[in-house]
């Protein structure tokens, strides 16, 4: 199956761009991929990080391109997309399972709601908050930021691994698709005649088996 999709996808994209598309953040990105990783470059990479990368994300860095084109202001590449996962804070922080099986809203959770109580102490420090900013967001990898600190990212570890999220201001939302899915239907959007913008419509067009 992921064969397939990595098919589909290779000519939705040719036809995207023959088509001139102009989609949301196609500035960024102006519907280029980079080139692709090797095998070795992900298997050093997962070696390093202590990880194994779902498998559609595997594929695609090693067969379509190593970021660019893509939901947006485009797919980070995997070393841009490990920059912006905040493992300067805590290098392991990727293999920890990602702690959100559902809709995560900060704001109303008591526990969450104590800590930041208990940061308006004098002796809390800007590393702590930090930290514990970034831990929410563990086990999962940042490949998309669509302004306005929008940030779409890939589940790595845990119980949601390969699945797509959308890190909203703080609060963590699932968008009900695995990483070739939420490409694929970016693709979809625009030859719809839509901006690739599938995840504000309240019921996003074509299906990623589609054509």
């Amino acid at each position: 199956m992921t064969d397939e999709a990595l098919e589909r996808i290779e000519g939705k994209l040719r036809l995207v761009r023959e088509q001139g598309a102009r989609p949301f953040g196609v500035e960024s990105h102006e519907l280029r991929m980079s080139a692709p990783l090797s095998p070795a470059e992900i298997e050093a990479a997962e070696a390093r990080l202590g990880v194994r990368f779902p498998e559609e994300y595997r594929r695609f860095v090693t067969h379509i391109g190593d970021g660019g084109a893509g939901p947006a202001f485009g797919v980070f590449s995997l070393a841009a997309a490990l920059g912006r996962s905040r493992l300067d804070l805590a290098p392991t922080l990727l293999r920890l399972p990602f702690p959100h099986r559902c809709k995560y809203n900060p704001d109303i959770d008591p526990a969450e709601i104590a800590f930041w109580l208990r940061m308006d102490a004098p002796d809390a420090t800007e590393a702590e908050m930090d930290l514990h900013i970034a831990r929410q967001g563990a086990g999962a990898l940042v490949l998309c930021d669509e302004g306005c600190r929008y940030l779409h990212f890939l589940v790595v570890t845990g119980p949601a691994r390969g699945t797509m999220w959308i890190d909203a201001r703080g609060g963590f939302v699932p968008l009900g698709v695995t990483f070739l899915e939420w490409y694929e239907r970016w693709l979809d959007h625009l030859l719809a005649g839509g901006r690739g913008t599938w995840w504000l419509d309240p019921q996003p067009t074509a299906s990623a088996s589609g054509v």
